[in-house]
């Protein structure tokens, strides 16, 4: 039986017969079992399967090298022919038996490597072209190559990654809040000059303190060319929360204020979702110091549920009209900045209501989202919006299981690395405020005994691992794991 469960067991899955000196070594004249060379078994067995796929995948796509150079082209266009014949199929009764396989994703050998050089050539970040290439389908890539990027003038990725787009890349030291583009000291004469506004600070410290959410209206104008802002406890005021990328121009603190034509920018977005409604946005309600800074991201989960509705503005997608055909909106917001940053995605998740600012007006999240007989006569839509209604799923069907924050995290990022446990705790049903006093280890592991429970499989997810003794599942956890978000609590980060 030992055999048989040994030798026999590892012959059998590896399917090569393994010398028994490989498994048995003489130690002082006993003969004992090792796992010395297993790892060389496992690896050879590997190394086989792998060759024998590249073979197998070239013997598969031999009868298109009459092509030539066409080949790739070709294949991916009988994918999307195959893939849209598919999809209408589906209007049939699901009883009804299908034969075939997915068109979804067929990789041409080469086919990855040119489409993403054409990609970048066209105009698109490094980061954003590896996203789309290696989660969306050929049919959406083939979309998305005939739309392009958006007309973003005066960027360029020549720095950016395939793994960071360097435009999201923050200098606190020289960080500087934009003016908004109708702001007349833009192209006033000299002399003429638009002031910063701020919100009473003690005002906004104790409301924080007093555990309260801090929430603003633009009342009028003073002498000096600011607004008077008032402020009001979110628990008796209506208000949109305001969800945005630093990179952008509108983050700074309590302290600092933001230039009086962003204020009556927001003022003016915010009352055409709701009227009279206070506003909150990071850069003007949450304060510089420490202490008060770090009680009020505690309370961002509360900041973003219990508002009315959740304002994003992202400046990609505001280069967009709102009359644009559906998939193109999908498309702006999908490869948007904002959908590339970790925090933003609390922020839309735990909204009641989502609002994107496009061009012209604002839409909601849900209207982006393709009725049932559009999903089936176009794949690309369909595909692209996937990532998108996973946003809605705890608003509207509250569901949001740990898959579903694990694949939004993969292609998210922050400057800020070791906060990135505030960024998901809410997410996770933990809450950032019993964490945002701990260092970034110390908060893995308190992150971890608040989920409390785990299924089985964590153990043999790839990630680093936690070097304290008694805890080493370590920050791969989130990767993969099929485990249900199982309550509601507050955290959630602002940040760049």
């Amino acid at each position: 039986m030992q055999s048989l469960l040994t030798f026999g067991l590892l012959e059998a899955v590896v399917e090569q017969h393994i010398p028994a000196t490989k498994l048995i070594k003489d130690e002082g004249g006993t003969l004992v079992m090792t796992r010395d060379c297993i790892s060389q078994i496992i690896h050879d067995f590997v190394e086989r399967v792998r060759s024998m796929m590249v073979n197998i995948l070239t013997l598969h796509f031999s009868v298109f090298e009459p092509l030539g150079a066409d080949a790739p082209s070709m294949v991916c266009f009988i994918a999307l022919v195959s893939k849209a014949l598919v999809n209408a199929t589906m209007v049939f009764p699901p009883g009804l038996a299908r034969q075939g396989f997915s068109w979804s994703v067929i990789w041409v050998p080469d086919y990855r490597q040119v489409i993403t050089k054409e990609m970048v050539a066209d105009g698109w970040c490094p980061s954003v072209v590896e996203y789309l290439v290696s989660t969306f389908s050929v049919s959406s890539l083939e979309y998305v190559r005939s739309q392009g990027p958006a007309g973003e003038t005066g960027i360029s990725h020549g720095d950016c990654s395939p793994t960071a787009c360097a435009q999201y890349r923050i200098n606190e030291e020289t960080y500087a809040p934009k003016h908004a583009s109708s702001c007349r000291w833009l192209t006033a004469p000299r002399g003429v000059s638009c002031e910063y506004s701020k919100p009473p600070l003690e005002e906004v410290k104790q409301l924080v303190l007093e555990n309260e959410i801090p929430v603003i209206t633009v009342v009028d104008g003073s002498c000096d060319g600011s607004a008077r802002l008032q402020i009001h406890r979110a628990s008796n005021t209506p208000y949109v929360a305001i969800s945005h990328v630093w990179a952008d121009g509108l983050g700074s603190t309590t302290e600092k204020g933001l230039p009086t034509c962003q204020l009556r920018w927001l003022s003016s977005l915010v009352s055409k979702i709701q009227p009279g409604a206070a506003f909150w946005t990071d850069g003007i309600c949450i304060p510089e110091a420490d202490h008060i800074r770090k009680k009020a991201i505690g309370m961002m989960a509360r900041t973003y549920n219990e508002a009315v509705a959740v304002l994003v503005l992202d400046s990609g997608v505001q280069l967009c009209s709102s009359a644009q055909p559906p998939d193109e909106k999908v498309l702006r917001v999908l490869t948007s900045g904002w959908m590339r940053r970790l925090w933003t995605l609390q922020e839309a998740v735990l909204s009641k209501e989502l609002h994107l600012a496009f061009a012209d007006r604002t839409l909601l999240l849900t209207d982006l989202m393709p009725p049932p007989s559009d999903m089936l006569l176009s794949p690309h839509l369909t595909n692209l919006a996937g990532e998108l209604f996973r946003l809605t799923k705890l608003s509207k069907h509250n569901s949001y299981a740990i898959g579903d924050v694990a694949r939004s995290l993969r292609w998210r990022g922050t400057g800020k690395p070791a906060d990135e446990t505030l960024a998901i705790a809410s997410l996770l049903g933990a809450d950032a405020s019993d964490l945002v006093d701990l260092g970034p280890e110390r908060r893995m592991m308190r992150l971890l005994q608040d989920i409390g429970r785990f299924p089985r499989n964590i153990l043999f997810l790839l990630g680093s691992k936690a070097a304290s003794r008694g805890i080493s599942l370590g920050d791969g956890i989130v990767h993969g794991c099929p485990w249900r978000r199982r309550r509601r609590h507050d955290a959630v980060h602002p940040g760049t």
